[in-house]
């Protein structure tokens, strides 16, 4: 049962706004006295403990298109989250010149971090393991300087979708069947690189994804049946190997996100040389 609104302190304006919501939600408020400050059009909120969000709803309104309002809450009965992380990563570790070098970060190299190092930093926050969904070079090296610098290491862009939820672990797995429901994936839905649900196909997947699945958004749109027996399915993919394996294959293969045109060639030509 959600706590009481004390309706009797806040203003009618108000009042108007949360009218607008269900019985459903007004009646899962379970925080303290609900405070609406005056004067806060324009304004950036941050509504810690926000709850099931009735508190940040109300003051979005009342911030109007020129603020905004962040809700953010960290009990377990909000968790399910999505999280994607697109950034680039490398394959091993960078030396100290790279990293300190105002040069690297303007493309974002100097900052990279290893890409298996996302899996254990995630799982600290109580993230899932990730699931690779896209990749690709970021820029082809043809300055000198650059081969000699950031020689032995790799780069690549990735994005990396991971659910905000810990898996329940199982031995067996499942057989999972998508029904086609989700916005704009009629036919099909990508969860990643290596695996597509074809609407009305059934699917074997490991016991760790199902639980994912069956304890999330996606839910509602998919059949999920145990199986006894063990499945295998992907994740924490290596965006460098995943790569190699498109180039070998000799099939559609991403363009560098940073390509070493005429404009690039000559970015890096003017800040090397005055760096030197």
């Amino acid at each position: 049962m959600g706590a009481r609104l004390n309706l009797e302190a806040i203003p009618a304006h108000g009042q108007q706004i949360m009218a607008k919501l269900s019985k459903r939600s007004i009646n899962s408020y379970d925080g303290s006295a609900i405070f609406i400050p005056d004067g806060i059009r324009g304004a950036r909120v941050l509504d810690v403990g926000c709850g099931g969000g009735l508190l940040a709803f109300t003051l979005s309104k009342l911030v109007g298109p020129s603020g905004y309002v962040v809700g953010v809450d960290g009990s377990e009965k909000f968790e399910g989250g999505e999280f994607y992380d697109s950034d680039i990563f490398s394959d091993v570790e960078q030396c100290l010149e790279v990293k300190n070098n105002p040069i690297y970060n303007c493309y974002g190299v100097s900052e990279a971090m290893i890409w298996s190092d996302l899996q254990r930093v995630a799982g600290r926050v109580g993230f899932s393991d990730p699931y690779l969904i896209y990749a690709a070079e970021t820029f082809q090296f043809e300055h000198e300087k650059l081969k000699q610098d950031l020689r032995g290491v790799n780069y690549a862009c990735a994005v990396y979708h991971l659910i905000k939820l810990a898996p329940e672990q199982s031995e067996g797995g499942a057989v999972v069947t998508y029904k086609g429901t989700l916005d704009n994936c009629d036919e099909s839905f990508k969860w990643d690189v290596d695996l597509t649900f074809k609407r009305n196909v059934p699917v074997k997947i490991d016991g760790y994804l199902a639980s994912l699945l069956a304890r999330s958004k996606y839910s509602n749109h998919f059949v999920i049946d145990e199986c006894i027996d063990k499945a295998t399915t992907q994740r924490n993919q290596n965006p460098f190997v995943y790569l190699k394996k498109l180039r070998d294959e000799g099939g559609d293969y991403p363009k560098p996100i940073y390509p070493m045109d005429e404009y690039n060639n000559k970015f890096f030509e003017g800040v090397i040389d005055k760096s030197m």
